[in-house]
């Protein structure tokens, strides 16, 4: 059922903001479905995912006028207190995202764009529990309309940051130049990942086979409200990573280690990467 593998679906994924009236097949939905008992994010939180339908006059008002037409969202919920909440996070709905665009699904992160109070009656939110983001599915419609154009305009979701200002090698004063194929496909992959108003926020450390991951944090993106989505970008690229070598083959296992490195003062240690020996 699923189209190509994960270096494909990673190059084809982009956000869709109108959707039409189709539906989505009953089998596809089953397979989105079946899909969530197989997602193991990197730190072992416990996600809680569903997909979820809205219908008739509530509908406008779930996406304050970002998304045009869904009535299909993935929406999932996760403790707010447990260590890397937000990076599981992220792994787990962008795992289902990829899966959708190998099915052909169109889909659409968002963030601070939905009305929290609609989803969490859906999912039975508790209180110690938080719904960091949830994502639109459909069919979209392949004529973008002049409000999704000007949207990705102003998010400049096309452009990606210079190889040289995301990716460094021992230290942060030298840019990564060349590194073996499967790791270059992977932070490839990375700068291919979407990211909450496409901030990239994720800085990236190579020393020999052990790759440490970083946060800039990007003003205005406060740690502190209901959801940090900068930490939940930063899950969504430790999948688009991790998935990518494992096309060549290569595991490795995700640890929290801080490098002994001189870190700019903008910039916070999340995790490290490190291949199996």
């Amino acid at each position: 059922m699923l189209n190509q593998g994960p270096l494909q679906w990673m190059e084809r994924r982009k956000s869709w903001r109108d959707y039409t009236s189709e539906l989505i097949a009953p089998k596809k939905l089953e397979f989105l479905q079946k899909t969530f008992q197989e997602i193991k994010p990197p730190f072992g939180n416990q996600i809680g995912l569903e997909i979820v339908n809205f219908k008739g006059d509530i509908k406008p008002f779930l996406t304050y006028g970002f998304i045009k037409g869904a009535n299909t969202f993935i929406a999932g919920k996760v403790s707010t207190s447990s260590p890397m909440n937000w990076e599981d996070y992220g792994w787990a709905m962008e795992h289902l995202i990829l899966v959708a665009t190998g099915l052909e699904i169109d889909t659409c992160w968002l963030g601070g764009t939905f009305r929290r109070t609609c989803f969490s009656k859906k999912l039975e939110l508790k209180k110690d529990e938080t719904i960091p983001a949830v994502v639109a599915i459909g069919c979209g419609k392949q004529q973008r309309s002049f409000r999704d154009q000007v949207i990705r305009t102003i998010a400049a979701s096309h452009t990606r940051k210079l190889w040289a200002t995301l990716f460094f090698e021992n230290d942060f004063s030298t840019p990564l130049i060349q590194t073996t194929e499967e790791y270059s496909t992977a932070l490839n992959m990375i700068r291919l990942a979407p990211s909450a108003a496409n901030r990239q926020p994720w800085r990236i450390l190579k020393q020999k086979d052990t790759f440490h991951f970083y946060l800039k944090r990007s003003a205005g993106y406060d740690q502190h409200k209901k959801a940090d989505l900068q930490r939940v970008d930063m899950g969504i690229a430790f999948l688009h990573f991790d998935w990518a070598l494992r096309e060549f083959k290569t595991e490795g296992k995700w640890i929290q280690e801080t490098p002994d490195v001189t870190k700019p003062m903008d910039m916070e240690y999340i995790a490290s990467w490190k291949k199996n020996s």
